[in-house]
Order: structure tokens, then sequence, then C-alpha cells
């Protein structure tokens, strides 16, 4: 062979050699190994100092690898907000939730104090501490019974509302709630009687919880686990107890009241047939409510009386409800080539307040306004803009009245003397009154020539 084929052959067969080397070894190599999956976490975006309360702008959102992570990383700020960093946060660092002190009071029951407030720790016993039925998110009322060396004369008070409980010494064994889906605590040898109840209360509160407590005697009262609002001033006097025990009101706060409302329009001489004492101008508390339907519906056959509305309202007790036969009238207002269209509000408004007790009547707070409009029409405006153009000036008055009315369960109230129009200088009734919305206004009544009168009945329905 000689010089030159072995210069050109030698490569040759070297460069298949590696050729098929390479070809040997691809098939063991296998797929590329996938690319790590990211999660989303929550990182400091600088360092929080230890007991410090984590707002949105010290944390940042980050994208790491799921296996540089632990199950107990927080992946959304809103879970971080608001908690405490029971430990220092260095920057960039992974927020870790038992490294997060909440409301939980885990870490130690400063961190489950809210801001602004301050724990304070009572003494009580089975009586004085709901007979252990008290657990840490529970909301309280307290007490305080004070001798007449002390405050004069021997009173209770309502002194503080609504006071959040931190903890509690005793309850269930072990501090824990009754289990999900359990309907109550039923009294068994598992319920403890509590020592001791800490309260979250500001400054202020926990120095007048800490005078009545030393002068006087405290109690605790559980409040409902939906939000109440509170009661307010409430105090009660040996001497007022001894004088009044037989007849203070025993208030149902849950209690509902219907009223039926029935608004009618009644010719003048025949308002008698309602009953006794039902005269022009006049209220009245009428007996057997029922009559009183039954006489406004024959009035109504024989043309004399005409019911505008009825409605069914329903109040809490001492709490106002509203029954509203309102319209708005357009007019025209402003300079002359400037005006605008503008809306005057008329109508009826009732606004009744019941009060009731545990004895077989009613108070009845009554408010009633009816606005009455009245105006001659633009001397100036084609008729068929009169429609819009309404009043020039509207003039309105407001008849109002307002009593309190104590009613049976078995009466009703009759309202007259709500509306009369006084007459023009001719002594003619006034024109172009606006007194009810259509379709529930008349001629007649806007003449004049009906009575105006409201009929309430209430009817308490404890709930």
């Amino acid at each position: 062979m000689t010089r030159l084929m072995r210069l050109v052959l030698i490569p040759v067969f070297l460069g298949l050699a590696a050729l098929g080397v390479v070809w040997r070894l691809a098939p063991a190599q296998g797929p590329r190994a996938p690319a790590a999956e990211a999660v989303q976490v929550v990182v400091a975006s600088r360092t929080i100092p230890a007991r410090t309360r984590i707002e949105v702008d010290m944390l940042a959102l980050k994208s790491v690898p799921r296996e540089l992570t632990s199950a107990g990383a927080v992946s959304r700020k809103e879970d971080a907000v608001g908690k405490v960093a029971a430990t220092t946060l260095l920057q960039g660092e992974i927020l870790l939730k038992d490294r997060l002190a909440g409301a939980d009071g885990l870490f130690g029951l400063a961190y489950a104090v809210p801001p602004g407030l301050r724990a304070i720790t009572v003494g009580v016993n089975e009586v004085a501490g709901v007979a252990g039925h008290l657990h840490a998110g529970d909301r309280v009322d307290v007490l305080a019974t004070f001798t007449k060396e002390v405050a004069g004369e021997e009173k209770t008070v309502l002194i503080l509302e609504d006071l959040p409980v931190l903890a509690c010494t005793g309850a269930l064994e072990g501090g824990s709630r009754p289990s999900k889906g359990a309907v109550g605590v039923q009294p068994s040898s598992e319920v403890k009687a509590p020592t001791s109840v800490t309260l979250a209360v500001t400054p202020e509160e926990g120095a007048v919880l800490a005078l009545a407590d030393e002068r006087g005697t405290i109690r605790l009262m559980l409040r409902p686990a939906v939000r109440e609002k509170d009661l307010g001033p409430v105090e009660v006097t040996t001497a007022a107890f001894r004088t009044q025990a037989a007849s203070l009101a025993s208030y149902e706060y849950k209690s509902q009241i219907r009223l039926k409302l029935t608004l009618a329009e009644v010719d003048p001489g025949s308002l008698g047939s309602l009953g006794p004492g039902a005269r022009p101008g006049v209220s009245a508390v009428l007996e057997v409510p029922d009559a009183v339907a039954e006489a406004l519906d024959g009035l109504a056959s024989r043309g004399l009386a005409r019911v505008v509305d009825r409605a069914d309202l329903i109040a809490m007790n001492r709490e106002f409800v509203s029954y509203r036969l309102e319209g708005e009238y357009p007019y025209r207002a402003g300079p002359e080539g400037q005006e605008v269209t503008t809306w005057q509000d008329y109508g009826l408004e009732v606004q009744v307040r019941p009060e009731a007790y545990d004895q077989p009547f009613i108070d009845l707070e009554l408010w009633l306004g009816l606005r009455v409009l009245g105006a001659a029409p633009r001397p100036h405006a084609p008729a068929q803009e009169l429609a819009l153009s309404g009043l020039d000036a509207p003039l309105g008055r407001l008849h109002s009245a307002q009593a309190v009315v104590r009613v049976d369960l078995h009466e009703a109230v009759l309202v007259t003397g709500l509306f009369r129009p006084e007459p023009t200088k001719d002594g003619a009734a006034q024109a172009g009154l606006h007194v009810l919305p259509p379709p529930y206004a008349s001629r007649e009544l806007e003449r004049g020539e009906t009575e105006l009168v409201l009929v309430i009945v209430p009817e308490a329905d404890p709930r």
C-alpha cells in the first residue's frame, strides 16, 4: 500500500468507527428529563422583625421549584396580612404558617389581643361565669352590683357590653369547643366551672372593670353567636325594684308587630258608622277592628266611602316602620329662556313605632305627614305643555301630627283630620291641589268633599 493510500484510508476508517460508537450509545440516553414544576409562594419583601404585624407592602410573590418548598408555605398574601411575625423574617425568606401568629393564641395570649385593646382577667364562679359555657371568641356583657355604702343605694348596672373573651379556665375539659354539628353543650361531668375569664378591653374599659370588681360584684352575660346591637344604659335600683316590680315592662326584644293599615276616603256625615267617637277632625281608638273593616266596606258599597290603599307592615318591637304613598310633580324653574324641569314631592308618609310589653296592650308612637301642592299653571305655557310645565312655583304645605296612643290588642286606631283644604277668599275650596298621587287621588278629596282617614290595627306576633 502506497503512502498516499494510507494517508486517505486511515482517516476514513477512523471516522466510520467513531460514527458507529456514537450510533451505539445514542439509544441508551433516553428522553430528556422534564423541567422542575414551579409554584407560587409568599416571601418577605424586606426584613420583618419579630412581633411585627404584617402589612401587604411587606410581602411579595415568587415562583420557586416545588421541591424547594414545604407543605406549610404561604401561597396567598391575604393569608399572611394582619398576622404577627413570631420570629424575624429575612428579606426573600418564604413565609411559613407555623411562623405566623394569629388570633388563635398558639404563640401566647399577647398575639391574640386585638390592636388597641388590652387583656384583663377577672375572677368568676359557676354562676358569674355562665356555668362553664364560655369559650375564647365568645362575647359578653358585664353587670356590676354595688352596695348602698359604695353607690349611695343598692343598684345593678350594665357597665360594659360586647367584650371579646380571649381565654377562660374551666369550660370544657381541655378547653375545646363542642365538635362540629353539635346543637349545644349538654350538662355533663365534662363541664367545669371557670375560675377566671380573660377579656379584651380598651384601657378605659379596663379601669371601669377593675373598679367594679374591686368595689362591687360582677357577673358576665353571654351574648348570642350572631352579633346584635348594644342595649345602652341599663340600671336597676333596689328602691325601683321594690316599688315597680309588679309593673316593670318585660320587653320582648325579638317580638314582631304586625300593623294592618287601611287608608280610605269617607263621607264626613258617615264617619259615625265606623264606631263611637269617629267624627271629622278627631282621632279615636275604636273597638272591634273587624267591625270597622265591615263598616268601611258597607259605606263603600253605598258610594259613601272609597278604600284608597291597604298595607301590611312588619315592625320589630321599639323600632320605627314607614308607610309612604307619595308622588312627584314636575314644574319649570329658573329665568325665562333658561328654565329647567325639576320635581316636587307630595303625598302621605306614616311612621309607626310599636312598643309591646308582657301585657294585653301596646303603645303606638305615630308621626303622620301629608304634603299638599297647589299653584296656578303658567299663564304663557301652551295647553299641551301644562303636563310638563305644571306648576309655576309649587306651593307646598305639610300637614303633620304626632302622638302616642295606647291600645288593647283587640282595638284599632282611627286617624282623621289629615287634610282639609283651605277656602279661597270667595269661600270656595282651593282648586288645583295635589294631595295623593294617581291613581289614589280623587277630585272629591282635593275639593274637601270627603274625609281622609287612616285605620291602624296592631297585632303582636312574638318570635
